[in-house]
């Protein structure tokens, strides 16, 4: 015959259920605080690593440019084939630029004179602009700032004897760069050489005469994508799943803007079953901005470790401003 418990018994057996639950609700926080704080810290070291990378890809990209202009800024007359044999290896060596240029000052009564030697390099070719999608001679005005060495001209054919005076983005950097006498970065625009469109920018610095006159500039004309690309796959930080870089070519994240965009899918689920039961909600956004020759860039990495979607706002973690 069954006896029946006493009640003193069974509210102990009760009391100590309770205190078990207690404990394991205890522990679980506890896990999962530690879980969110381990997340938020290799996120901040994956953030920084990228944002470090892609700053030092910008640096190189200027210092190429400064390099360049030290040819001329030696003095002497600079040849097209002194031209093409300095800018050669930096090509071979930076392939994310599409091409260097020199750009010549002249007036307008030079006109002749200069499209008879560019003509000597390429036949038929003249001071051209841009319209309708296609090169026509340049309208008459008073000065040109025309593209007069280039390298490669292979695939650039169409920007040679180009007056980038026509491009109110290159005027804008030439006037920063002259102001500043360093090197300044444009806007984007699209490449009269290139029919498809894809994120470029120029880097360009001011050349001046002996007498400290304008003269002209050097420009390398810069992929930004594969810049961005080429930067963080040689440091091993492309195709990881869960987080997502985008860099944009000015303060703000305009589509317009974008240079660049990666990422794995944040919806993925990870491969670690406790992380997605202790910290199912994760995310975090951080954001910041680089001065790359005197424009600032927006960058922003993301990441959404675990596959449930966030149901509180996600953390901030903004960089300090740094130049390139």
């Amino acid at each position: 015959m069954l006896r029946r418990l006493p009640f003193s018994l069974t509210r102990a057996a009760a009391l100590t259920l309770g205190a078990g639950l207690a404990a394991s609700c205890v522990l679980f926080v506890g896990v999962s605080r530690l879980e969110y704080d381990n997340l938020a810290l290799v996120f901040a070291q994956e953030a920084d690593e990228r944002v470090a990378t892609v700053r030092q890809g910008l640096h190189d990209a200027v210092e190429v440019v400064a390099v360049t202009n030290q040819l001329f800024a030696l003095g002497a007359p600079v040849t097209r084939s002194q031209f093409h044999d300095f800018t050669t290896p930096l090509l071979q060596r930076h392939p994310y630029i599409q091409a260097f240029n020199f750009h010549r000052q002249i007036a307008d009564s030079e006109r002749a004179a200069v499209e008879a030697d560019l003509n000597t390099v390429v036949p038929g070719s003249f001071i051209s602009e841009a319209q309708g999608g296609r090169m026509v001679p340049a309208g008459r005005r008073a000065r040109y700032n025309i593209v007069q060495y280039l390298e490669p001209m292979a695939g650039n054919e169409a920007a040679f004897g180009f007056d980038s005076a026509t491009r109110p983005a290159i005027n804008a950097a030439l006037a920063r760069a002259h102001a500043g006498r360093q090197v300044a970065a444009s806007t984007l625009f699209p490449l009269v050489q290139n029919p498809v469109p894809q994120p470029s920018f120029q880097l360009l610095m001011p050349v001046y005469d002996s007498s400290g006159a304008l003269i002209g500039d050097t420009a390398a004309v810069v992929r930004g994508r594969e810049l961005v690309r080429a930067t963080l796959a040689a440091a091993g930080l492309l195709g990881k799943q869960r987080i997502r870089m985008s860099v944009y070519a000015g303060p703000q994240a305009e589509p317009a803007n974008l240079v660049f965009s990666s990422g794995g899918d944040a919806g993925q689920p990870g491969t670690d079953p406790l992380g997605r039961l202790v910290a199912p909600e994760y995310t975090a956004r951080a954001a910041g901005t680089l001065d790359v020759a005197g424009r600032p860039w927006l960058v922003e990495v993301t990441a959404q470790p675990r596959p449930s979607p966030p149901t509180t706002s996600p953390p901030w973690r903004p960089w300090p401003a740094a130049s390139c």
